[in-house]
C-alpha cells in the first residue's frame, strides 16, 4: 500500500499543522488519533477542538510507495514545520529524531 505523510489540523485553523505523522492506512490512523489510544497531548488537543465545536482533519502532505522514504519525509516534515512553530503535538520536543526513534522501537532496537 502507499505510504502517507500527513498533518492533523483543526477546522478552526486549517493551515496550522499541529501534528505530523506517517501511515499506510490514513482512515485507521485518524480513528486512532481520535480515540482514547492517542498520545496524551494529541488526545487533549482533540478533546478541546471537539469541545469548541470544531473538527479534527487529516491533510495529506506527501504520498509514496517506499516506507523508508516516507519515514525520512516524515522526519524532515516534522523538522520543517517545527521550525515554523507548528507540529507542536509531536512528542520529544518536535525533533527530527522522534520519527527515527519510533522506527527503532518498531525494529526492536530501543
Amino acid at each position: 500500500p502507499p505510504m502517507y505523510v500527513y498533518a492533523l489540523v483543526s477546522t478552526s485553523a486549517p493551515l496550522a499543522y499541529r501534528y505530523i505523522g506517517c501511515t499506510d492506512s490514513p482512515h485507521q490512523r485518524l480513528s486512532a488519533h481520535l480515540s482514547e489510544s492517542a498520545a496524551k497531548k494529541v488526545r487533549d488537543w482533540v478533546r478541546e477542538t471537539l469541545r469548541s465545536g470544531h473538527l479534527v482533519q487529516m491533510v495529506e502532505l506527501w504520498r509514496g510507495a517506499d516506507r523508508l522514504e516516507a519515514e525520512e519525509m516524515e522526519r524532515q516534515t516534522i523538522a520543517d514545520y517545527a521550525a515554523l512553530g507548528m507540529a507542536d503535538l509531536n512528542v520529544h520536543g518536535n525533533t527530527v529524531a522522534y520519527a527515527g526513534h519510533r522506527r527503532a522501537i518498531r525494529r526492536g532496537a530501543a
